[in-house]
């Protein structure tokens, strides 16, 4: 038997009782012949044709490699957040810009890196019979999924800071600053979500990339056209006053809708 069939063999066990596919063989020769052929063979042959030790081997070695090029992209990204190795910049403005959409880049990279060699190292994890060798790789994959829930958690929590800033604004009728906050809010937060795994924490941070859109979309439709002036009573949480017909409405979320239209027209 060749060492692909035993592969095959020792993860699917005994093929005449677990195939995945009609098998009438009387050994289980002939159904790992089946396995082989490209016509017949199903989509998870590809496991088994994986599970070879060079392929072990080389997704141990892809996957620290991985995290080894990750951790050089935060450090460089940590750097440039301190300010080392900047260049004076004629414009100031642009230069932060420009070291902020880098920075964000730099982490970009580390995510998906430390993604992808988590990945792959836990591929390698069950083929493995040296417990020390797991506990290194386990270490490993602990110490990417921490650098990455870090990440992640400081942009939902700056993402919070900004929805907060922009409500505080948008209290005192500062509509451009809160328009811009309420737009970093949601930038922010649609970065996080890109590397959540729980369903929970995605529809809740979903949420409130909804409410930051929705708050912004609102104030937009104010900016352009004025006809409403803000109200803020210690009692009730925010309030808008048609300024042609006087009439006060409540616009806690979603906006609202005069219902003088024709004395608007």
């Amino acid at each position: 038997m060749s060492s692909w069939e035993a592969g095959a063999l020792t993860i699917y066990g005994d093929l005449k009782h677990q195939c995945y596919h009609p098998c009438y063989a009387a050994d289980n020769r002939s159904c790992v012949e089946q396995l082989t052929k490209p016509e017949t063979a199903p989509r998870f042959s590809r496991v088994s044709l994986s599970a070879k030790p060079g392929n072990v081997e080389r997704c141990i070695r892809e996957g620290k490699k991985h995290i080894e090029i990750a951790d050089e992209h935060m450090a460089a990204a940590q750097r440039r957040k301190k300010g080392a190795g900047k260049k004076p910049n004629v414009v100031a403005t642009f230069g932060r810009k420009r070291r902020k959409r880098n920075r964000r880049s730099l982490y970009q990279k580390a995510l998906h890196l430390y993604r992808l060699g988590a990945e792959k190292l836990k591929f390698a994890i069950p083929y493995l019979a040296s417990m020390e060798a797991k506990d290194e790789i386990e270490k490993l994959i602990a110490a990417a999924q921490k650098e990455v829930g870090q990440v992640v958690k400081r942009h939902i929590v700056l993402g919070e800071k900004h929805i907060h800033a922009a409500a505080g604004f948008e209290r005192v009728c500062r509509d451009e600053k809160a328009l811009n906050m309420y737009r970093l809010a949601a930038e922010e937060l649609k970065f996080a979500t890109r590397y959540l795994t729980s369903t929970e924490e995605k529809r809740k941070i979903g949420h409130m990339i909804v409410t930051a859109q929705k708050r912004g979309g609102f104030i937009r439709k104010r900016m352009k056209n004025p006809r409403y002036e803000l109200l803020i009573p210690d009692d009730k949480p925010l309030l808008v006053r048609c300024l042609i017909t006087g009439a006060v409405h409540c616009c806690r979320i979603t906006g609202t809708k005069c219902n003088c239209k024709k004395a608007h027209e």
